[in-house]
């Protein structure tokens, strides 16, 4: 067991520092180049701000447009979900994908033997990467 080190206590108002005047350096820094420009918030930073919000509202619809069964064609849409995953926005789709996926693996079927390569292999890792069960051989 230590010993408690000796102190000479706190002085009658509690503070054991009150009889000593610290003294710091005081740092003198250059004013910031910046200045005030971030700090600054108006209301017009609001009214852009919500405008972008608009702007991205819309445009998260036309790509569920994008997404819905129509005549582009499988070939589009497993496209654009490829695109939506490496762009980082899948996230706003999630349903519109896990729909045209469930229906894209209930109707490999129809798929005509015209595909290429890239397209029967981007078919195939989507479809992988989101769980359901394709085999290799599906589309040879």
């Amino acid at each position: 067991m230590r010993a408690a080190p000796e102190s000479s206590g706190p002085s009658q108002n509690g503070n054991a520092n009150s009889d000593t005047n610290i003294s710091r350096p005081l740092a003198k820094f250059r004013p910031s180049l910046w200045a005030d420009t971030f700090v600054n918030f108006t209301s017009s930073d609001e009214v852009a701000q919500a405008q972008m919000e608009q702007q991205v509202k819309e445009l998260i619809e036309e790509v569920k447009k994008e997404l819905l069964p129509n005549a582009n064609g499988r070939v589009i849409e497993i496209t654009i979900i490829d695109l939506l995953e490496r762009l980082g926005v899948a996230y706003h789709f999630e349903q519109e994908i896990e729909e045209a996926l469930q229906d894209m693996y209930e109707n490999c079927v129809t798929y005509n033997d015209t595909d290429d390569l890239y397209r029967t292999s981007i078919r195939f890792r989507i479809l992988r990467q989101h769980g359901f069960h394709v085999s290799s051989g599906m589309h040879s």
